[in-house]
């Protein structure tokens, strides 16, 4: 049953992404398809054991937020447990209420808000929509990795500014969602990375190399400097993680779309409407998956799934004409899109706890 509702959920998300993506309509088109994801979310069961795995977890930190002193809150340690942004976050709603169905209203409205804006401002009519379906599973991992998430939900504001152009703004937002899960300053990193490459001067073949050659030399130079410095915090538990180790399977649709991206790329940039930053982003992503198996990063490719996800839908544009017929061609991509969805959904069920859902 409750697969069967997140099937019907991720067809309703494709939908509204679609009619978004065709509509003229802004803010309360978007607000309107909003309020169901975030209702699901609100008022699901939340227990130790139901509810997302981590989500009683977050919980009760929202309840007793208010237990810290200001003196603590000031000398809050960017490493800890609660990072700066996410924890004032709480305090500011814990300060008005303890009911913690505000605070996930808040949190959740933020983040599909954010998820449906990104649609609407990134992608185009001239794309493959299919993948937009598996919106359905970056939905469903809020229900156990929060502050993650929320995290995620400023850098997704981040990627829209960028495409607009705002470049300081694009980096104020990624900085936010940093501050709120620190993992996630890896997408500052590629922020500042792409407006170095943006200068006309610094795009040549050897500026790529030497760029990766750096950040490479950098990493592996302080790899244990920065292990030491997060080895007392939660961020431990994301690398040198064996039982989280990257596995090549496991991260193929990555792999595949970051080398489809390289194979395609003068076809991509030939596109008037393409945006030449998620196409950064996902080659970016590729070029961190021997860091991935070195330091075995654990959730490091979730950063660029958006990204991803608009990738996926420009490369199957570009090359449904030279495969079959159009309209074949696309309902093979929805089947596909559809199957590998629901995969994912319930392949990731158990280490997330968002099956059964409860009301």
């Amino acid at each position: 049953g409750t697969v069967l509702l997140y099937t019907c959920l991720g067809v309703y998300i494709l939908i509204a992404s679609i009619r978004l993506i065709h509509s003229k309509h802004g803010v309360s088109l978007l607000i309107a398809y909003s309020i169901l994801p975030v209702i699901l979310a609100v008022y699901r069961e939340v227990t130790p054991t139901s509810g997302g795995t981590d989500a009683y977890t977050y919980v009760r930190y929202f309840e007793t937020s208010l237990d810290s002193s200001m003196f603590n809150i000031v000398k809050t340690n960017i490493f800890g447990l609660r990072d700066p942004v996410y924890q004032y976050l709480n305090i500011l709603i814990r300060l008005i209420t303890d009911d913690y169905h505000v605070f996930f209203f808040v949190i959740y409205s933020l983040i599909v808000i954010s998820m449906f804006y990104f649609v609407k401002e990134v992608f185009s009519l001239s794309t493959v929509f299919s993948p937009l379906i598996f919106l359905v599973y970056y939905y469903l991992q809020s229900y156990n990795i929060i502050r993650f998430m929320v995290a995620m939900s400023f850098i997704t504001l981040g990627y829209i500014q960028m495409t607009k152009g705002k470049r300081a703004l694009s980096v104020i937002y990624c900085l936010l969602g940093a501050l709120c899960h620190f993992t996630t300053v890896i997408v500052l990193i590629a922020d500042i990375a792409y407006i170095m490459y943006s200068n006309e001067r610094l795009q040549r073949v050897g500026w790529y190399i030497f760029g990766i050659v750096s950040i490479y030399s950098a990493i592996f130079i302080l790899q244990s400097r920065i292990i030491s410095m997060i080895s007392e915090s939660e961020y431990i538990g994301y690398i040198l993680n064996r039982e989280t180790a990257f596995i090549l399977f496991a991260h193929i649709t990555t792999i595949l779309c970051s080398l489809l991206s390289l194979l395609n790329f003068k076809k991509l940039i030939k596109k008037n409407e393409i945006n030449t930053y998620m196409v950064f982003l996902v080659v970016f992503d590729f070029a961190l998956i021997p860091v991935g198996i070195y330091l075995q990063i654990f959730r490091l490719h979730n950063m660029f799934l958006l990204p991803r996800l608009y990738v996926w839908g420009q490369l199957m544009e570009c090359n449904q004409e030279r495969i079959l017929r159009e309209k074949d061609f696309r309902i093979i991509c929805a089947t596909i899109m559809v199957l590998w969805t629901v995969f994912r959904v319930i392949r990731d069920a158990s280490g997330a706890g968002y099956i059964p859902y409860t009301l």
